[in-house]
């Protein structure tokens, strides 16, 4: 017999298979009514698919603290039994070289995406219902969607912000329910939910992929290319709902018209209907952008689908008043996401044949303009960082894109490129849209405001060499991955160095630290005496004098060979303190470097995501502990036994003069802080860096601007995120390990600071022509020409290091992140 559901969600809807359990009876409670835990939202669909011949259930990677990744298939029973061949097929839309493709006889394929951001939890709670309609509605409709689509149901992309939130709303629910804004249920601790647990926004993660999540995702996502994409938001409480198209002028360039105006409008317009049809009000069309790739909402456009942003007003607990004096119920942003995936649902499978089409012709066009572009292919390496490289090779692979070995020297724009240690890619191959995101800066717009960055090219991120080549390059095999050899270094009695110009050289130092042994390092380009010859080595090698240690030469050995494994590079042994060139390593150019011990403030007050970042990178890049503490707890602690503190970007609006006063004398003692973009002024404010700073947004502040552009107008000033050059001084201890003076770094703020009086405090200085990529007005150009983008300032027998741009951005920034991890490790040597 057939179970009437609750009308509210599916209105005129009354025949359900029974032996498929409801959300609700599966759950004890209405969906709704309280916020459900991520294992209870997996154990449901884990039962979907041992329950329905329509549904399997597949856990396709595990996020940071060990929660199952999860997608539940669900096609009809017989598109089940042949997935790996509608697969197969499917991905022949992706292939250029076929022409002719019966596109109304492809499955669609389509992927539900929901709660990327933990603390946007409607998507989650529809996911349990739209996966419950899809397998139990007895509507005559479903066997026609499921005969024509198999559809991909992700409940939480972000698994470990969800639970973080979870528990925050159903720890502090009142009973009844509170719908005061200012309740402690709407108002999260810090960092609240949002962010994964390294503190990172996933839905920009789908670009860098820096975090297993994204990794995990867009690895699977490549094994199908789907259709269709959708992405389910939270906004503000006071909204209503909004699906695309965003506004206009915000298209990705690269991107065909069509995607925006044809199959976007083709999908509102069903929007329109399904939401007029419950009488809720909505919006499209004049907010938001799809010109950054690497959203949940954008990636899918760069492969030949439609990747679509919904966005419903929240709730962030169980009820809210608005700003119009009504009380938002989560359950009415459930719905409004249930009608979003279900409306999806239908319009695709209707416009399958379409939508097929125009992925195949998306891929077939994508190599006709490859064969037009003047560059013929992209060739890549640093023979001195080979872990840098690789990293590169993989995110490369990961978005699936083709990289070859380099056949043959090649020297293009007066880089030399050396085989074994340069890579090629071809512009020339499916993935070509997708090549000019990873390589191509970009600084002709439509449109002068953006949601978030204007600049994604990510071969910058990384500090690479290379160059486009306007001829076909020689290459060899195909580079799916690039392992390092490893050469397990001679037994010495004297020493051993490793060079610095290796990103994982930090790696490395860290695991000697840890492991009791002395270094130092070189202040100046020398040439050692190796068991390989005579080797040059420059600024910041590391040298592990062996006589100088606490424990015998075997010991010293087997440490230096984990540390080579751990890190990924080679160390040499080295036969004589002589060096034929340089100075001699018994010589006072070699200094002495302690085992940091590292404090990171967080907490309120604190951007959680950049303090993330440089938390993302002690583990995952040093795997060295850093200690987190709250602000608020800072007056208990003992600043003596930290001899680095990093203050991230952030207000410190609860910092005053006593927390002031204890930074300066800890400082003044011989400690080393390092600070990041806004905390700056923070610092400025209190006299410890004296430093003039110019946040500005217009040369002009008091001209006169119409009200109705005054957003224009004022928004443009802003800096979402672009790409600008600095002139680096690879000769201080802040630029070790940098062999070109030219950085390129991400610049997110209008905060200009100006050059210092002291000759060598400017280590990093913006250049005369700055831009790289990205969109900033002329104005706020002329102000950062020639400022400062970090600055080094002595004070008493300690420094403080600041870092006008976010060093370590969204985890990928390898170009500067070298500069944090000087400072980390050679601070007491400035």
């Amino acid at each position: 017999m057939a179970i009437a559901q609750p009308e509210y969600y599916f209105p005129g809807k009354d025949s359900f298979d029974p032996d498929i359990p409801s959300p609700e009876e599966f759950l004890g409670y209405p969906v709704g009514s309280h916020h459900t835990r991520y294992d209870v939202m997996v154990d449901y669909f884990r039962l979907l698919g041992e329950l329905s011949p329509k549904a399997s259930f597949e856990v396709f990677g595990e996020s940071v603290e060990r929660r199952p990744q999860v997608i539940l298939t669900i096609s009809s029973e017989q598109n089940m039994q042949r997935l790996e061949e509608i697969r197969k097929g499917h991905l022949q839309l992706a292939d250029p070289e076929l022409k002719a493709l019966d596109y109304n006889n492809i499955p669609v394929i389509i992927q539900l995406g929901y709660n990327v951001h933990g603390n946007e939890a409607s998507g989650g709670e529809a996911s349990l219902l739209t996966a419950y309609w899809l397998l139990a509605s007895g509507d005559p409709e479903m066997s026609v969607i499921l005969d024509n689509s198999v559809i991909f149901i992700e409940p939480v992309l972000n698994p470990d912000g969800r639970a973080r939130f979870n528990s925050w709303v159903n720890m502090n629910r009142g009973n009844p329910p509170v719908a005061d804004p200012n309740d402690r249920e709407h108002t999260e601790a810090w960092p609240g939910g949002r962010a994964n647990h390294y503190w990172f926004d996933l839905n920009r993660d789908w670009l860098p992929l820096t975090q297993q999540e994204s990794r995990n995702r867009v690895s699977r996502f490549h094994k199908w290319i789907p259709n269709v994409v959708t992405d389910h938001h939270e906004m503000g409480t006071s909204s209503t709902f909004f699906f695309e198209p965003t506004k206009k002028g915000s298209e990705n360039q690269i991107i065909s018209m069509e995607n925006y105006q044809v199959l976007n409008n083709l999908f509102a317009a069903e929007y329109s209907k399904a939401l007029d049809a419950i009488s809720h009000y909505y919006e499209s069309g004049d907010s938001f952008d799809n010109s950054y790739p690497g959203y949940g909402s954008t990636y899918a456009d760069v492969h030949g689908g439609l990747a679509i942003l919904f966005e419903q007003a929240s709730s962030r607990g169980l009820i809210q008043t608005t700003d119009l004096g009504y009380d938002l119920e989560f359950k009415l942003g459930i719905r409004n996401q249930l009608f979003g995936a279900l409306t999806t649902v239908r319009t695709a499978v209707r416009g399958k044949g379409m939508l097929n089409e125009y992925m195949h012709r998306f891929f077939i066009s994508a190599l006709e303009e490859a064969v037009n572009d003047p560059v013929k292919a992209y060739v890549f390496g640093d023979k001195n960082d080979l872990g840098r490289t690789r990293d590169f090779i993989d995110l490369l692979n990961l978005h699936n894109i083709e990289v070859y070995e380099l056949q043959k020297l090649s020297i293009i724009d007066g880089k030399q490129f050396n085989p074994g240690t340069s890579f090629v890619v071809p512009t020339l191959q499916p993935q070509y849209k997708m090549v000019r995101t990873i390589f191509e800066p970009v600084t002709d717009f439509r449109d002068s405001l953006f949601y978030d960055a204007s600049a994604w090219a990510m071969v910058y991120a990384y500090g690479l060499p290379f160059a486009g080549s306007t001829r076909p390059v020689a290459v060899s095999d195909q580079v799916k991955s690039f392992n390092i050899e490893i050469r397990i270094p001679e037994k010495s009695t004297i020493g051993y160095v490793f060079d610095w110009s290796e990103f994982y050289s930090g790696r490395a130092l860290s695991f000697l630290m840890n492991s009791g042994i002395k270094v130092k390092s070189a202040m100046r380009p020398f040439t050692a005496l190796t068991g390989s010859g005579q080797v040059e080595f420059g600024r910041g090698t590391i040298l592990i004098p062996v006589p100088y240690q606490d424990i015998d030469a075997d010991e010293v050995y087997a440490t230096v060979i984990k540390a080579s494994k751990e890190a990924g590079i080679n160390i040499f042994p080295v036969t004589s303190s002589n060096s034929p060139d340089g100075p001699w390593l018994g010589s006072n150019n070699f200094a002495s470097i302690s085992k940091p011990s590292v404090l990171l403030l967080t907490g309120d007050g604190v951007s959680s995501s950049v303090a993330g970042e440089i938390w993302h990178l002690f583990d995952t890049k040093l795997n060295m502990p850093v200690t987190k503490v709250d602000i608020s707890r800072f007056g208990r602690i003992n600043l003596s036994d930290y001899s680095v503190v990093i203050l991230a970007s952030g207000s410190f609006g609860s910092f005053g003069e006593r927390e002031a006063t204890a930074l300066d004398e800890w400082v003044s003692g011989g400690g080393s802080l390092i600070a990041t973009g806004s905390s700056i002024s923070w610092l400025s404010g209190k006299k410890l860096a004296e430093v003039k700073i110019d946040s500005r947004l217009s040369q002009d502040p008091g001209r006169r601007i119409d009200y109705d552009i005054s957003r224009l107008e004022t928004g443009k000033h802003s800096i979402g995120g672009i790409y600008c050059s600095v002139d680096l001084d690879i000769s201080h201890p802040l630029g070790y390990g940098y062999s070109d003076r030219s950085v390129v770094v991400y610049r997110n703020s209008t905060m200009a600071v100006s050059k210092v009086e002291s000759a060598t405090s400017n280590v990093a200085v913006y250049t005369d022509d700055p831009l790289v990529s990205g969109y900033i007005t002329d104005e706020n150009l002329e102000r950062v020409k020639n400022s400062a983008s970090v600055i080094a300032l002595s004070r008493g027998r300690g420094n403080i290091i600041l870092f006008v741009d976010d060093p370590v951005f969204r985890g990928c920034w390898y170009g500067t992140a070298k500069m944090l991890i000087n400072a980390i490790f050679f601070g007491s040597i400035i």
